[in-house]
């Protein structure tokens, strides 16, 4: 299911998570925060209103300059760089 990504041991558990952190933080900021809402609201809603919900929000993100931002560097093989608009 994906829910899942990497296991590591108690030392290392802290770095790692600060890692995460940073590549998280480093995405769009209205990505990371609809996203954030999406998975607090959906987790209260059923399947199929979890389903628009994250239609809605994709929507809403692939209206974005950062969402074209992102796929011309995607593309072009660059680091994107985000404004939050």
């Amino acid at each position: 299911m994906g829910l899942v990504n990497r296991v590591v041991s108690r030392e290392r558990l802290l770095a790692e998570t600060e890692e995460l952190l940073l590549e998280i933080l480093s995405q769009s900021p209205l990505a990371v925060k609809l996203t954030w809402d999406a998975i607090h609201r959906g987790s209260n809603l059923t399947v199929e209103e979890s389903a628009l919900l994250g239609a809605d929000y994709f929507g809403l993100v692939a209206s974005t300059e950062d969402f074209r931002e992102g796929t011309k560097a995607f593309l072009d093989k660059t680091p994107p760089r985000f404004t939050g608009r």
